[in-house]
């Protein structure tokens, strides 16, 4: 899962990253500031806002990372808004912060696309918070855009990009161009040469026409399901994460599932069942794969294991169904 910050008051939208060239002041709900007490002792908040306004997605590789860790932080510990945020204040910006000319370039535009949407950063805070972005990783493809699985062909952020962990705002533009060609030519040659559709067991179809339908029919609040999974995984697997927070994802989700198998069966039908258990599946191998890998990597960071191993882990994690379990395997990928 990529993270980024984004705006949760007085609107809800992803927060333009040219923002911290005018070098913000970051406060909690007691009108603190903070930032300062997550930086190592030779790093300044003003490097921190420089490296962030490079980017927007969050990554481990620079020193824009102590920003969403201190702000994911905050607000995990009790100290953000009403609104599970932090204050972001712009009331002492220059636009002539920085002698960077791009800089002095971008933030107006930043601003005024701010003005576009009724905030006026230098008359009132804003709420920030990290958000959910993007995925990074996928589906295996080859270079004709198709899967392991034959005839079931992906791009874009379906698939494995190639950008691996640390995937840069925009590019994921240029995977889809690039994929979804090759996935649409590739397909439809598929096609052009197959008569019928392969015959799949009788046994296999009601077998699994069954086990929808009893789920289909599962009276759970599923609202309220899906909301403690997404506090805990918000709170637990999102920026910052260890082996404690990775093993506490696992736990709720463990919760849920066995929540959801002894329910009891109505005639109620909510196919937002399915896709509460498509979600619950999604974030035991997320959480999973996290666990495993033991080092820093782009969007992966985690607190008991820092820094960048190339030694140990310069591999692609795979995910494979076998006997009904997810099955990881590591691959070179060069």
């Amino acid at each position: 899962m990529q993270a980024g910050l984004g705006i949760v008051y007085p609107i809800n939208s992803l927060l333009n990253q040219w923002i911290w060239s005018g070098y913000p002041k970051l406060f909690n709900k007691e009108n603190r500031e903070f930032l300062r007490n997550y930086l190592p002792e030779n790093i300044d908040e003003k490097l921190c806002m420089k490296d962030k306004s490079l980017h927007y997605p969050f990554t481990s590789r620079d020193n824009s990372r102590y920003i969403d860790v201190a702000i994911h932080s905050e607000i995990n510990n009790g100290r953000g808004t009403e609104h599970n945020g932090i204050y972001l204040d712009l009331s002492d910006l220059s636009i002539n912060s920085s002698d960077d000319p791009v800089y002095r370039q971008m933030l107006p535009f930043t601003l005024e696309w701010l003005s576009e949407k009724g905030l006026y950063p230098f008359h009132q805070s804003i709420e920030i918070a990290n958000f959910g972005h993007a995925i990074n990783g996928g589906l295996l493809i080859d270079e004709h855009a198709e899967t392991s699985i034959h005839g079931l062909f992906a791009a874009g952020e379906v698939a494995g990009g190639p950008h691996g962990a640390d995937r840069l705002g925009g590019n994921m533009l240029v995977t889809c161009q690039v994929f979804g060609a090759r996935a649409g030519k590739f397909s439809a040659l598929y096609s052009k040469k197959r008569k019928a559709y392969p015959k799949i067991e009788e046994d296999y179809i009601t077998n699994m026409k069954y086990h929808i339908f009893i789920l289909l029919k599962k009276d759970i609040n599923e609202s309220f399901l899906r909301q403690e999974l997404q506090k805990t995984l918000n709170k637990c697997l999102l920026v910052k994460r260890s082996s404690k927070s990775l093993e506490t994802s696992l736990d709720e989700i463990k919760k849920i599932k066995k929540y959801i198998n002894q329910a009891d069966s109505s005639e109620k039908m909510n196919s937002c069942n399915l896709e509460l258990m498509n979600l619950l599946i999604v974030g035991e191998l997320m959480a999973t794969a996290a666990i495993l890998r033991r080092e820093s990597r782009g969007s992966h960071f985690r607190l008991d294991f820092q820094e960048r191993d190339d030694k140990n882990w310069d591999f692609l994690q795979l995910i494979q169904k076998k006997d009904d379990r997810p099955y990881f395997s590591y691959e070179k990928y060069y």
